[in-house]
């Protein structure tokens, strides 16, 4: 920028001597760097390959060996790896690849029928419910785990704040006078919850607005006057921000259910939250959740692994012109699960 080259290296302190150990480590550690910039150069250059460097505000996901031995399937781990890359067998990369002639999607037959198409954007998949069955799988996710937090969160008020003198050196994060806020949850006692899901009653707080606008999740409080409304979207990784956006504005803008509800004197909390087609999980959901109080390793690996394994279902049923699995379930709670394991 403008300060000009070598900017900064007063802070970086006196260099190594040269032929040292710590001059030969500076140098290795300054190649590395370089060499990293010069492969993002080249993976910008690509398409196909290179799409996962578009994916913005979304949370590091964990592909250790624990997970990747004890979690996924190998064909999971392999669906994962080519829809990172850009290179899974649909129509498109197989005529890309000179294997095929007509790269049309089986079901809906447009052209260039890429993962992106097979996961998102194919009608005939659409009007099936084959999106909305994988919609409600990680749905189910969620209201699970809130509604689980919202049995079991006591109640508890924000005490006046007192000044907090930290001794030099200590850190701040983990200091033990550092009085945490009130999540959300435990603002109120009295939380109705309400989700969108079938064989399921639909029922909005009809103190707080009459509408029928239906949000994937409300919480709603009428001791408190609060309402939380959380709307899910499953989105391709690429398309995180603008389904965040784009719900946000939905609820939250000027003509939007929010509004309705502020102007009845509730105070109110809109959630958009993301998770991606490959389990990748948005930034605003771990946000909405901790201001919940629900977010925990055990939701984050729930909601990666679910929205993985109903996107695995949808592609390999990208031929099938019937959608037969729309009644699966894809996850049980830990409990039923283990329940189901031990056989009782």
């Amino acid at each position: 920028d403008r300060a000009g080259m070598g900017f900064g290296a007063h802070r970086r302190g006196k260099l190594p001597e040269t032929g040292s150990k710590a001059h030969r480590a500076a140098v290795t550690g300054w190649a590395k760097e370089r060499r990293v910039e010069e492969q993002r150069g080249v993976l910008g250059e690509l398409q196909m390959q290179a799409d996962w460097m578009k994916w913005d505000g979304l949370m590091h996901r964990d592909l250790s060996w624990n997970k990747l031995i004890y979690r996924l399937r190998g064909s999971e781990v392999k669906f994962l790896l080519q829809g990172m890359a850009g290179v899974a067998p649909t129509p498109a990369h197989l005529r890309r690849m000179g294997y095929l002639e007509d790269d049309r999607c089986p079901l809906c037959h447009k052209p260039r029928c890429d993962l992106l198409h097979v996961l998102t954007y194919c009608g005939v998949a659409l009007d099936q419910g084959r999106y909305t069955w994988r919609h409600n799988e990680v749905l189910r996710v969620l209201h699970h785990y809130i509604g689980k937090a919202v049995r079991t969160t006591k109640p508890r008020r924000a005490t006046q704040r007192k000044m907090l003198f930290v001794k030099e050196g200590a850190n701040l994060k983990n200091y033990k006078g550092r009085e945490k806020e009130p999540t959300l949850l435990e603002a109120a006692t009295d939380w109705r919850i309400t989700v969108d899901l079938p064989a399921i009653t639909y029922k909005f707080p009809a103190l707080a607005a009459v509408t029928d606008s239906r949000p994937d999740l409300v919480l709603g409080s009428a001791l408190e006057k609060i309402i939380i409304l959380m709307e899910l979207t499953v989105p391709a990784e690429r398309n995180v921000q603008k389904a965040y956006q784009r719900k946000n504005l939905r609820y939250d803008g000027p003509d939007g259910l929010a509004s309705d509800c502020r102007d009845a004197g509730w105070t109110v909390y809109v959630f958009p939250v993301e998770v991606g087609t490959l389990g990748f999980i948005a930034d605003s959901t771990k946000r909405a959740c901790q201001r919940l109080g629900t977010w925990s390793k055990e939701l984050q690996t729930d909601l990666e692994e679910v929205a993985l394994r109903a996107s695995y279902a949808i592609y390999i049923e990208r031929k099938a012109p019937g959608w037969s699995i729309g009644g699966w379930r894809v996850w049980r709670p830990r409990a039923a699960a283990a329940a189901d394991a031990a056989g009782t």
